[in-house]
């Protein structure tokens, strides 16, 4: 339902750092922990299911493991932690969740960058990942200037993008 007084979200602890895609939301904890809520048609929330959530759920990952940021496309969220991996879940169709093939994930799945990421940014079907070497791409790569798809596997900027 539309609402237009803000609400207070019920968490448990502080906040750090939100983000948001089309129709859902991803929030990270001071304490690392990440919460999810809204539409999941694509799995976008990553718990392991398809089911829409106006509550805000806590995303599992390895135990002991914090996250240090998070990020929201249109319909796909991913996650850095703090031991330098990255995760998506949610849609595929560009191959912005970073892993083979082009499924969606109702889970979150490991991206396949080999470097410790810190940072990541989504737009509507694509990935940014900063890392200790560089800046790695996902999805659909119009930043490289290229309007076709560059599949599932990341790529590393090999010089600064072309900002118009």
């Amino acid at each position: 339902e539309d609402q237009h007084q803000p609400k207070k979200m019920l968490l448990n602890g502080t906040a750090k750092a939100v983000a948001s895609g089309t129709q859902h939301s991803v929030v990270l904890m001071d304490s690392g922990e990440v919460y999810s809520t809204g539409d999941n048609v694509h799995g976008q929330l990553g718990l392991g299911d398809n089911q829409a959530t106006l509550q805000p759920r806590r995303v599992s990952f390895d135990a002991d493991t914090t996250a240090v940021a998070v990020a929201a496309g249109d319909q796909h969220t991913l996650v850095a932690l703090a031991d330098g991996r990255c995760f998506g879940a949610g849609d595929n169709g560009n191959g912005q969740l970073g892993v083979p093939g082009f499924q969606k994930r109702a889970s979150f799945v490991r991206m396949s960058i080999h470097d410790r990421v810190l940072d990541v940014a989504a737009g509507w079907s694509y990935s940014l990942m900063v890392a200790h070497g560089g800046v790695f791409t996902a999805g659909h790569n119009l930043l490289q200037g290229t309007e076709h798809l560059e599949g599932a596997h990341p790529l590393l900027f090999d010089e600064p993008p072309l900002l118009l």
